[in-house]
């Protein structure tokens, strides 16, 4: 099964986020791995900033 074009395309770099303590405790919870799950979730509704870009 090929990956999404996403997770192909799309060169990834690191970032840092500055997070509440609480948020970043329930995500450890979901999942091992945030960045695929990030990517997962953008794969399935589409980027925040495609809906909300204004040019």
């Amino acid at each position: 099964m090929p990956l999404p074009p996403s997770v192909t395309s799309t060169r990834k770099r690191p970032v840092n986020l500055t997070l509440n303590e609480h948020l970043v405790a329930e995500a450890k919870s979901y999942t091992t791995n945030l960045s695929a799950t990030i990517e997962s979730v953008n794969d399935a509704v589409g980027s925040f900033a495609d809906e909300h870009s204004t040019l």
